[in-house]
C-alpha cells in the first residue's frame, strides 16, 4: 500500500494556494474493511485527482496507445492506462513517486494475491484506489 500512499502524499493534494474552496489541508483516508470471504483496502485522497488528458497525453508520447484507439476510451480506460507502469503525470519525480511504476506495482501485487484493483477518479475531488483481496491472503502489499 506504500505505493498508492506516496502518490497520495505527492501528487493527489494540492498545496495550499491551489484548494480552491476545500479545507486548507488535504486529507488522506486509509481504510480497511473485513467480510467473511474478503478485505477491502483503500487509500483516498481529497486532492485534485488524476488529470486524463494528462494520462493521454503521456500514453500518445510513450506509444503505448495509437489516437485512433485511444478516441474510443471512456474515462475509466483512460484511467486505466496509469497500471502500464510507464505513466506519470507528476510534473517532476521526487524521493517520494513520479515515475510511474507504484500504482502498476500494487496492481501486480493485489492481482497475484487472488484479488482486483480497483481506480476511482472524481476530477476536483480525489482520486481513491480500492483492492479487494480474499480473506485468506497472505500476502505483503507494497
Amino acid at each position: 500500500m506504500v505505493h498508492p500512499l506516496r502518490n497520495a502524499i505527492d501528487q493527489g493534494i494540492e498545496i495550499a494556494q491551489e484548494r480552491g474552496s476545500k479545507a486548507i489541508f488535504g486529507r488522506i483516508t486509509l481504510a480497511a474493511q473485513c467480510s467473511a470471504d474478503q478485505w477491502i483496502l483503500s487509500i483516498k485522497d481529497d486532492g485534485k485527482g488524476v488529470d486524463l488528458d494528462a494520462v493521454c497525453e503521456r500514453a500518445l508520447d510513450k506509444g503505448l496507445i495509437d489516437a485512433e484507439s485511444l478516441a474510443k476510451f471512456d474515462a475509466q480506460k483512460k484511467l486505466e492506462l496509469v497500471l502500464s507502469g510507464e505513466i506519470s503525470t507528476a510534473q517532476k519525480i521526487s524521493g517520494i513517486s513520479g515515475r510511474g511504476v507504484g500504482v502498476a506495482a500494487y496492481r501486480d501485487a493485489v492481482l497475484n494475491a487472488g484479488g482486483k484493483l480497483e481506480l476511482i477518479n472524481n476530477p476536483g475531488q480525489g482520486f481513491e484506489v480500492r483492492a479487494t483481496l480474499p480473506r485468506a491472503s497472505s500476502v505483503t502489499l507494497k
